[in-house]
């Protein structure tokens, strides 16, 4: 349940945060714990390979509602021989066991950094929570008030969904966190800058780029899916007649949005493969987040259009199956429950055929 920091490579250089001390982390820490001591030690779990829930597919997206109002404008991109460091979180969440109550879910961050082309990496977590329809409004109202300082109470989401909407909360706090720790940098988050959700409050969403301003911080965020259409077809389809790497600002063709945005929106492709991403780029002006791509080109290798060091903050916060199977066994032992295997109903039923 530590955060621990890791090198990449021998040539890295360590990453110095003092997130370890945070009394807002050894909060979500302790809540998580605390959640488990309600676990009696008669109870049984079986457990679940679920897949992570760090996807960024913008759910939000379907309601809003484009006109043929502008057009489109394309940016060609080139690199920029400024030296600057690359920061990325990402966050992932997943149930690892079930009783007939609830689930046991675990929350793992991380956070990259990128200089001079040496890496850094720092994780945080993982962190296990027990959540069933009991104590789920408790859990869930106490992370936003820990969090963000949100009084007012809310009904707390389905048990289905509480992992994911439980790493959401802390992702948009460690996006706080970034935003506050490093100056004159380039800030990568998986997923939008939209606010106005239950998890991501106008004023929560604000706060972050007000923070990044007064740093000289540029945020860019990366959205891997969305549902953003113009005249029918979803933006990421839309190219330009630029060279790539290039990106397409389509702020002139959203007229009514039910949800707000902080900053501009792009269509970026940045690489020859054919895949184009959703970019949310703030604070301050289109010219200099032009800029700011082009010291992006000039800092960070680019996977299939993708920030590498984005990449990995993806890949070091994900769980794969032996992460689960380890943390299965480690609570069990540490909790004194049995995790007993499952039928598959499936298996049972269609396995003849």
């Amino acid at each position: 349940m530590q955060n621990k920091q890791e090198n990449l490579t021998s040539n890295n250089v360590p990453l110095h945060l003092d997130i370890g001390s945070s009394t807002y982390l050894k909060a979500f820490s302790n809540i998580g714990l605390m959640s488990l001591n309600r676990i009696n030690n008669n109870e049984y779990f079986f457990p679940v390979l679920d897949k992570n829930n760090n996807d960024d597919d913008q759910n939000e997206d379907i309601l809003i509602v484009d006109f043929k109002q502008g057009k489109p404008i394309s940016f060609s991109i080139k690199p920029i021989e400024i030296k600057k460091p690359i920061i990325a979180i990402d966050t992932s969440s997943i149930k690892i066991a079930e009783n007939s109550e609830g689930f046991i879910i675990a929350i793992r961050g991380a956070i990259i950094q990128r200089f001079l082309n040496k890496f850094s990496a720092y994780l945080i977590g993982p962190f296990p929570f027990y959540v069933c329809e009991e104590n789920s409004y408790l859990i869930y109202n106490r992370l936003r008030n820990i969090f963000f300082g949100l009084k007012e109470n809310v009904n707390p989401p389905l048990l289905e969904h509480i992992s994911k909407r439980i790493g959401n909360l802390f992702d948009r706090w460690l996006q706080i966190y970034v935003a506050e720790k490093f100056s004159d940098s380039i800030l990568l988050f998986d997923g939008s800058l939209t606010a106005g959700t239950i998890d991501s409050p106008i004023s929560i969403m604000k706060n972050i780029i007000e923070i990044a301003q007064k740093n000289n911080n540029i945020i860019m965020a990366f959205s891997k899916m969305t549902r953003l259409r113009i005249h029918g077809i979803r933006i990421t389809e839309i190219q330009s007649k630029e060279p790539y790497p290039y990106v397409i600002n389509i702020d002139n063709c959203l007229k009514q949005m039910k949800y707000k945005c902080f900053g501009n929106i792009y269509v970026a492709r940045l690489s020859p493969f054919p895949f184009s991403y959703r970019l949310d780029i703030a604070p301050f002006s289109k010219d200099k987040h032009i800029e700011a791509l082009g010291i992006l080109l000039n800092n960070d290798a680019i996977i299939y259009g993708y920030p590498e060091t984005l990449l990995l903050a993806h890949v070091l916060s994900t769980f794969n199956k032996i992460d689960v199977i380890g943390f299965q066994r480690l609570l069990a032992s540490e909790f004194n429950f049995p995790i007993y295997e499952n039928e598959d109903i499936r298996e049972t039923l269609f396995q003849p055929f």
